[in-house]
């Protein structure tokens, strides 16, 4: 069992998401959490009132009248919607969620600079990164043609990762119109909830099962290899992963205007052995110094060893701020099987 997760007996952790039910993010902290943190997930339907007075409870075994044995009591995780990433935000700092679960980057659409921002702005941190494989689906009312439809639903983002397949559709039906949408599952809520059943939405099966709609579809709408990464972050630290997990440390610097300043701070890990396996430059965007840049660095080591410790001592002579956004593990979804991995092993 995670010992940084909450005692069976414990009222559910509450887990922070930006969008509504159904929502990737929903499904991705669903599985994170089943398989990661020991927790099992209380359904969105479930009264606040009655989860709040007594967690759910399930077992990592059957249950059987006859075993000696009693099941081994698992904690459970309440996902809780935000509509906003600055209020998912809000609600960690002021101990109404005790942890976050964000999207950081696709492999389609790129980083959420937004996220970013908030990790280096906000009082919290990067507890653990979680890769997804997603799988975009056609859902609509049951009994429905696909010449039926007036209407596809999605963000937008979704719509362009799957414009190949709507090419092929709208060829074949010109009269579907694509509507933009804020998320996937408020997709999905407007096709359930649309007075005409001819509006579909592409969105997860979760957000299917939720609103009560049928997968229309069930070939891949979309390039297999879309993926996204989800972080964990917490209002206050969690205890460095141990070395076997092979720890990952974010660092968010801004550099001294002189130079060959950037390579010389990238100097420090390099001569230590230490790879940087990200780094990504962002306009810091404030009142004074508007494009003066933030660079985010994801260093393939842990705060623990010596070799980082050092290379961070001998940044500060070239960098005018360095915040420590996390030092965590990082997991991936394996394919197929529903269950998940850490990196490397």
């Amino acid at each position: 069992m995670d010992p940084n997760a909450p005692s069976p007996t414990a009222a559910p952790l509450r887990v922070a998401f930006q969008g509504i039910h159904g929502a990737y993010s929903e499904s991705a902290l669903c599985d994170f959490y089943a398989h990661h943190r020991n927790l099992d997930p209380v359904s969105p339907i479930s009264p606040i009132s009655s989860i709040n007075a007594s967690p759910v409870l399930t077992s990592t075994t059957p249950t059987s009248p006859s075993s000696p044995h009693p099941p081994t009591p698992r904690g459970s995780v309440l996902a809780v919607p935000y509509a906003h990433f600055d209020e998912l935000f809000d609600a960690l700092e002021s101990g109404q969620a005790d942890r976050g679960f964000v999207p950081v980057e696709n492999t389609h659409s790129g980083s959420f600079p937004e996220i970013n921002h908030l990790l280096r702005q906000r009082a919290v941190h990067i507890t653990a990164e979680y890769v997804v494989k997603e799988r975009h689906c056609l859902i609509g009312h049951e009994g429905v043609e696909l010449s039926q439809l007036t209407e596809i639903r999605s963000h937008p983002a979704v719509l362009d990762q799957c414009r190949s397949y709507l090419r092929t559709l709208l060829a074949l039906h010109p009269h579907i119109s694509l509507v933009q949408s804020t998320d996937t599952a408020a997709a999905a809520h407007a096709a359930a909830t649309h007075p005409s059943r001819t509006v579909a939405a592409l969105a997860s099966l979760s957000a299917a099962r939720i609103h009560n709609l049928a997968l229309l579809v069930a070939t891949p709408l979309h390039p297999s290899n879309i993926t996204t990464r989800y972080y964990e972050v917490s209002p206050v630290p969690l205890p460095v992963p141990p070395r076997h997990l092979a720890p990952k440390t974010v660092l968010a610097i801004t550099l001294k205007n002189s130079p060959g300043t950037l390579f010389k701070a990238l100097s420090c890990f390099a001569l230590r052995d230490l790879n940087v396996g990200k780094i990504e430059s962002r306009p810091q965007g404030g009142a004074q110094y508007p494009w003066e840049l933030v660079f985010y660095l994801t260093v393939d080591a842990s705060l623990n060893e010596a070799s980082l410790k050092r290379a961070l001592d001998n940044l500060e002579e070239y960098v005018t701020g360095c915040k420590v956004l996390g030092c965590f593990a990082s997991w991936t979804q394996k394919a197929g099987e529903g269950v998940s991995r850490p990196y490397g092993l």
